[in-house]
C-alpha cells in the first residue's frame, strides 16, 4: 500500500500482518517483489505515445523516462534482494548500493561504504530495505543522497514490512518522498 497518513496504516493492518506472515512462511520470493515493483512504475508519470496495429492505430502508454534514468539503491545487504527482480523488469536500470551498520551505542545507524553511478543527482532514485523498523538506515540513506544533489521529489522508498513508527518518522522528515510498502 502507499503510506500517506496515519488513518490508512489503520486500515491496512490486517493487510500487512498478511504480508508479515507471508514473507514469514515463503520468504522474500521475485513474484512478491515484482508486484511492489510494479506497483512503483504504476505510479510513474507516463505519456501517450500513438502506435500502429494491424488493425488501425491506437494510443499507448509508456513510462516519460528511460530505463537509465532510473536507479535502484539497496540498502545491503539484505536490500539486495529486489536486484534480480528489479532487472528482469527494467534491464536498462543502474544500480546504486550503500553499507550502513547500526551503533550498538547510540543504536543509530553509521555509514560505512556507498558505490552509485555517475549523475545520481539526474535520477529517479528507488531505495529499497526489505524492512523499516524505526527508519534510521533509510533516513541515513536519504540524508546521503541529497548531500550528492539528488532532490527528494525524485526519492522513493520501496519495502516489504514497515511500522508505524518508522513510516511517520520518515514520512515526517521527508513529506516530499513516496514510501511504497507492502
Amino acid at each position: 500500500f502507499f503510506f500517506n497518513d496515519t488513518a490508512t496504516t489503520e486500515i491496512y493492518t490486517e493487510q500487512i500482518v498478511g504480508s508479515v506472515r507471508c514473507v514469514q512462511e515463503t520468504g522474500i520470493n521475485a513474484e512478491y517483489m515484482g508486484l511492489l515493483i510494479e506497483e512503483y512504475f504504476g505510479r510513474e508519470p507516463k505519456k501517450i505515445v500513438r502506435r500502429e496495429s494491424p488493425i488501425g492505430y491506437y494510443d499507448s502508454s509508456e513510462l516519460l523516462y528511460n530505463d537509465q534514468d532510473y536507479c535502484v539503491v539497496s540498502i545491503l545487504r539484505a536490500g539486495s534482494s529486489v536486484l534480480n527482480e528489479m532487472l528482469h523488469i527494467v534491464p536498462g536500470i543502474t544500480i546504486g548500493k550503500i553499507l550502513l551498520q547500526r551503533d550498538e551505542k547510540s543504536h543509530e545507524p553509521v555509514f560505512y561504504y556507498q558505490k552509485y553511478p555517475q549523475y545520481i543527482e539526474n535520477k529517479r532514485i528507488i531505495i529499497f530495505d526489505p524492512m523499516l523498523a524505526t527508519g534510521g538506515s533509510v533516513l541515513k540513506t536519504i540524508e546521503n543522497l541529497i548531500s550528492l544533489g539528488c532532490e527528494p521529489k525524485n526519492i522513493t522508498f520501496l519495502n516489504i514490512i514497515s511500522s508505524v513508527e518508522g513510516l511517520e518518522r520518515v514520512s515526517k522528515t521527508y513529506p516530499e518522498i513516496q514510501i511504497i510498502t507492502a
